[in-house]
């Protein structure tokens, strides 16, 4: 299947910004692709600490926000607090039929001439890595 220019443009940049992780795409019907990334450091407030990351970039791109994300099913706080908001368990991720974690960080304020796939996965990570006992929590 044939995917739009700009989200062929969004997996070049995600393989540039991400080079020491295995990257899978596969094609939605519409001109969008599904993205794994495999061993992204998730930082120190959960368990595991490194999970794969997936999120769809869809034929819109980059007019339309990179969003939801989805981790490893068996993510858990480390401290032992359940899971909470943007934090969702219990999602499949479409595309690879995997079980997840569903992370519902959306950029309300989604800009396509200066947002892309890769940006938005560095402040889903920013995110994990705020929630450290210490770290300013992000709203």
């Amino acid at each position: 299947m044939t995917i739009a220019p700009a989200v062929a443009h969004a997996l070049v940049e995600l393989e540039q910004a991400f080079p020491d992780h295995a990257i899978q795409s596969r094609p939605d019907s519409q001109g969008g692709v599904w993205v794994i990334i495999e061993d992204i450091p998730l930082g120190p407030a959960f368990v595991p600490a490194v999970s794969w990351i997936g999120f769809a970039i869809s034929a819109l791109y980059p007019r339309a926000d990179v969003y939801p994300h989805y981790v490893c099913p068996q993510l858990s706080r480390g401290d032992g607090a359940p899971l909470a908001t943007p934090l969702n368990a219990g999602h499949v991720m479409p595309g690879f039929e995997r079980t997840a974690v569903m992370v519902s960080r959306r950029s309300n304020r989604w800009d396509p001439v200066r947002d892309t796939a890769a940006l938005k996965l560095h402040r889903v990570l920013l995110w994990f890595d705020e929630q450290a006992p210490g770290q300013q929590v992000a709203a």
